[in-house]
């Protein structure tokens, strides 16, 4: 685990900056405290900070080469299929110097070339420079588990595991893209392949990048498809019989517990983070089978009875006899909050980034790497909204444009029970997909909150809608469950939770694993029936079924319960300094981008009781937040 950058100058006879190269590297020391490294080759330059996890034997130089000195790597996460592949590559007559997996990549790539991330089991972020063929070659992982951001200025390529590093250049602008700001007021964050910088990206997941003096170019090479799945672990007779439930619940059983094993592959302290929910404890009931030594687990509490579920936590750490750590969460702690934005690079309005920050704070103190259970929602339904509604059948019958007409007068009802769903049933799918997905300001909300002068709405509205429509493409011909799952995987997966993790673990010098985010598996649950991933309107059927055995009964019954947060006590109390002094109208009207009279209205509503805006609240904090920590 790592973090990296570079620097490529399209003209070849232009030398790279390495004092620049430098600084950049500097910049994200926090990501490898254990070493670091700089390579220079005329026009291109690679930097490294190392966080020692395989192979901790210190190397004077971990941007690493191959025999001939033709290629060099800077690489960022875990490989854990490369002692196979270095077993292979042995046998083709490779020789190798160290025991890490970067080399095995290197040998690799002299193999397949750009292919060779097709042969990857793993999260990465790779730079590979090719002095043979004068190109760079940059790579994301499958899920987008690993971050890796790139800029072009004035004929100069550059790329980093963080926005930060980039900005260390003083001739990059600093400027708020204003469709990216559009997007964030619908999500809570900028979806890929933007960021809230104009003119600084994130390259996608399952996309490869190859620079030389010609340019860039963007290339994808793992997606997401409906009914196909990698099924080489399961013989012929059983994948004819996929369909059937329980070949399903054993393929998930046995893919999963393979990941978990891959993945426990360290040369130092390994631990786990527990929720008490299916996902980490599954994780870290199948960890405790497979060492031969007590897992270490961490948990966050709160001291708000309400949001703690620090008891289904210990429960699953007394089952399994785990070490374990509960951290609370002291109210003094949201303070910090400057602090995380600083990490995150973006505003990212998810209030959980603050948990995650001061978890991994405590767990970096006892391993250098930790399991989690992200991603089990996604894969295997764990969300309730995105059930097929059976309710919408009813409503099926009618034209759009009567559904729609219908949906605003449901929505002008005043105290319905049970509004929302209807409200959705009746709304189309795409128009639902969109409604559960934007998740804060509709569009209603935003042109009020957006000044006239900026004409952010009048010229970005359209943008935030081709986004999706760009992606709805894809699926609008899928079922309904299977849809809003590649939804939910490909616009908020890698931007949300994963960044986050990626973020605040990094921030702490801790390596975060995701073993539910095998590419592998993924394609497994989209090849299982939506029937059997929502059987009977049980969340995550099949993941349940599949390790029934090893979860106590009130675990295995227990329904999804969102991680909640303390949010409206921090605004009205912990983070009330900041509100006042953020969302004041002397900060909203020199940063410029919404109008006091709207924010004025949102905290005077929320305030008073009428409404709850305390995610909406958020959402604004933040971004006044980052706006002042990175571009005043």
């Amino acid at each position: 685990m790592c973090g990296i950058t570079g620097i490529y100058n399209f003209d070849k006879d232009k030398s790279v900056d390495k004092e620049l190269l430098q600084r950049m590297t500097d910049a994200i020391s926090h990501r490898g405290p254990d070493n670091q490294g700089i390579f220079i080759d005329r026009n291109c330059g690679l930097g490294l900070r190392r966080l020692s996890i395989i192979d901790t034997t210190e190397q004077k130089q971990p941007i690493l080469t191959n025999e001939d000195e033709i290629l060099r790597i800077a690489f960022n996460g875990e490989i854990y299929n490369f002692l196979k592949l270095k077993k292979q590559l042995l046998a083709k007559g490779h020789k190798f110097y160290s025991k890490t997996d970067s080399e095995v990549i290197l040998h690799l790539y002299e193999e397949e070339g750009k292919d060779v991330v097709k042969r990857l089991n793993g999260m990465f972020a790779i730079a590979i420079y090719d002095a043979s063929r004068a190109h760079l070659l940059l790579a994301r992982d499958h899920l987008g588990i690993k971050p890796l951001y790139y800029c072009e200025h004035n004929g100069t390529f550059y790329f980093s595991s963080e926005i930060k590093a980039i900005l260390e250049n003083s001739e990059i602008p600093r400027e708020v893209d204003p469709i990216s700001l559009d997007l964030y007021m619908n999500y809570r964050f900028v979806p890929a392949p933007r960021t809230m910088f104009k003119g600084i990206y994130k390259l996608l997941p399952g996309h490869l990048m190859l620079v030389n003096e010609k340019g860039a170019r963007i290339k994808e090479y793992w997606g997401i498809q409906k009914d196909i799945a990698s099924t080489d672990f399961l013989s012929q007779s059983d994948t004819d019989k996929l369909e059937e439930e329980k070949y399903a619940t054993r393929a998930v059983r046995e893919l999963l517990t393979k990941s978990i094993k891959m993945q426990l592959i360290s040369d130092v302290p390994l631990g786990a983070f527990l929720s008490g929910g299916i996902d980490s404890s599954i994780v870290v009931g199948t960890m405790s089978k497979l060492m031969c030594e007590p897992v270490k687990t961490f948990s966050i509490g709160f001291t708000e009875s309400q949001y703690d579920e620090s008891y289904f936590a210990r429960q699953i750490a007394k089952k399994f006899q785990t070490e374990h750590q509960e951290i609370i969460l002291s109210p003094a702690e949201v303070k910090l909050l400057p602090k995380i934005i600083w990490h995150l690079d973006e505003p990212l309005a998810d209030p959980a980034a603050v948990p995650m920050f001061l978890l991994a704070r405590e767990a970096s103190k006892k391993v250098k790497v930790v399991l989690t259970g992200e991603g089990g929602d996604e894969l295997f339904a764990g969300y309730k909204e995105n059930f097929p509604y059976h309710l919408a059948s009813l409503f099926s019958i009618l034209p759009k444009n009567a559904r729609l007409k219908l949906a605003k007068i449901v929505a002008r009802l005043p105290g319905v029970t049970g509004k929302t769903r209807l409200y959705r049933s009746i709304l189309p799918e795409k128009e639902r997909a969109q409604h559960i997905l934007y998740d804060i300001f509709r569009f209603t909300d935003k042109r009020k909150l957006y000044p006239p002068t900026r004409q952010v709405y009048s010229s970005n509205f359209l943008n935030s809608l081709n986004f999706f429509d760009q992606r709805w493409e894809k699926v609008k011909d899928w079922d309904w469950l299977s849809a809003m799952q590649y939804l939910e995987t490909k616009i908020w997966l890698d931007d949300d939770p994963l960044l986050k993790a990626d973020k605040m673990l990094m921030a702490n010098s801790l390596e975060g694993r995701v073993p539910i985010l095998d590419y592998r598996l993924v394609e497994l649950a989209f090849s299982i029936p939506w029937q059997l991933r929502a059987k009977n309107g049980v969340e995550k059927y099949i993941l349940r079924q599949a390790f029934a055995d090893i979860l106590p009964q009130d675990i295995f019954a227990r329904k999804k319960q969102a991680f909640e947060i303390p949010i409206k006590k921090w605004l009205r109390e912990d983070l009330k300094f900041l509100i006042d002094e953020s969302l004041s109208k002397k900060e909203i009207e020199k940063v410029g981008f919404f109008q006091w009279t709207e924010i004025e209205k949102i905290l005077a509503t929320h305030y008073s009781g009428k409404k709850d805006f305390a995610y909406e609240i958020w959402a604004l904090l933040c971004f006044q937040l980052w706006h002042k920590i990175f571009i005043q």
